[in-house]
């Protein structure tokens, strides 16, 4: 499998790409330079739009628009404008929203992150209409999510942690249990973002290793790509029967030498894995 490269953005923090089917384009994040950026899967053309906030998740909306989670709190985005709140983290909570990604009951799950190493971050869920639930307690830098073809597991990423869990779901309720370490890595290498695929595998995002890993329900590496940049940060099923990875990358934490160095640092590239993708849910309401 080889990593192309797709148009001219480069963002200092690529995030959150999602799939509109309904456009035909990805929407990705860039969350430091605080911009949504609408990318044709064919050509690479990208539409910049600036965002009001730091922005670190996207979801589409099933009543239509979408919802960004950013700093610890839920808008509506219609039309492209920042909509009213829809959800919040109680005053006085520790950390900000990180990675997140909706269940097939329309719930969003997010987890918090810091910057220091604290492991007093948490992993919620957040009903349409209704609080964030705290669900997962010990968690340092929340990232990737993402459920098996059936629904019956949930995997979930911590970076701190450099580590990958498995979960058992409950569709019905919401519940986790039998909480289990999938994958580790080591050294300065650690898991970010993650797309399953439809034959259940995961294709996980491991920052600092220039590489995407696509992993077994047990655990084990079936196949990496890499790629000519190291901070690989995300990664999501697109294109014409969800057939194309769209990856993620970032410049954030790299010096200006390295920057100098590296031109594809913050690209958007493409891949073709020869399996499709699952789609991916939308938040109620």
């Amino acid at each position: 499998m080889r990593a192309e490269p797709l148009g001219p953005v480069r963002a200092e923090l690529g995030e959150g790409p999602v799939w509109a089917p309904e456009e035909g384009r990805l929407h990705w994040l860039d969350v430091l330079g605080q911009a949504r950026h609408v990318t044709d899967p064919e050509t690479g053309e990208t539409q910049t739009h600036p965002l009001p906030r730091l922005t670190s998740c996207l979801a589409r909306r099933q009543g239509g628009g979408w919802v960004a989670a950013g700093g610890q709190a839920l808008h509506a985005v219609e039309e492209g404008q920042d909509g009213p709140r829809l959800a919040a983290l109680p005053e006085g909570t520790y950390g900000r929203f990180n990675d997140g990604k909706c269940d097939a009951a329309g719930r969003l799950w997010i987890g918090t992150a810091n910057a220091e190493g604290r492991f007093d971050c948490h992993l919620y869920r957040i009903p349409p209409g209704g609080a964030p639930e705290r669900v997962v307690d010990g968690i340092a830098m929340s990232n990737g999510l993402g459920w098996s073809p059936d629904g019956r597991v949930m995997y979930y990423a911590d970076s701190t942690a450099q580590a990958l869990y498995a979960f058992d779901f409950e569709v019905g309720t919401g519940a986790l249990t039998n909480q289990r370490r999938l994958f580790e890595t080591t050294g300065d290498e650690v898991p970010d973002g993650l797309s399953v695929d439809a034959e259940g595998h995961v294709w996980l995002a491991l920052w600092g290793g220039g590489r995407l890993v696509r992993l077994t329900p047990a655990g084990e590496v079936a196949a990496e790509v890499h790629f000519p940049t190291p901070r690989v940060s995300s990664c999501a099923f697109g294109g014409a029967g969800l057939e194309t990875l769209f990856v993620t990358t970032a410049k954030e934490g790299a010096s200006e030498e390295e920057r100098a160095a590296d031109p594809m640092m913050g690209a958007l590239f493409r891949l073709d894995p020869g399996i499709a993708g699952l789609p991916v849910a939308m938040f109620g309401g």
